[in-house]
């Protein structure tokens, strides 16, 4: 699903979007929308230094995504929003390639 252009939106917003539709997403997944057994769950992944897609330089923070968790422990299926950033150079889409298949 394509976004509004968050390019001209201070760095920050963008994050709080993310993380609040990630939030959102998650809660309406858990009501009734899944098999009783399975939940949906927000992961924190901490990893390497990542470019920021709005201000194009390198920052640490973490990203999160949502993990279908069958009886809270075996991984179903990831759900993460991409972004302009995740398909803007070769090495970017390298990386998600290789991030998916590491699933």
């Amino acid at each position: 699903m394509p976004l509004h252009d968050w390019s001209k939106a201070p760095a920050g917003l963008y994050h709080h979007f993310h993380q609040d539709w990630t939030a959102q997403l998650t809660r309406t997944l858990n009501r009734g929308l899944l098999p009783s057994c399975v939940s949906a769950l927000i992961e924190q992944r901490a990893g390497k230094r990542e470019d920021d897609i709005i201000v194009a330089e390198s920052i640490d923070y973490q990203t999160n995504r949502i993990a279908l968790k069958l009886d809270l422990d075996r991984t179903l299926a990831i759900i993460e929003v991409v972004s302009p950033g995740n398909k803007d150079s070769r090495a970017a889409i390298v990386d998600f390639v290789q991030k998916r298949t590491s699933f």
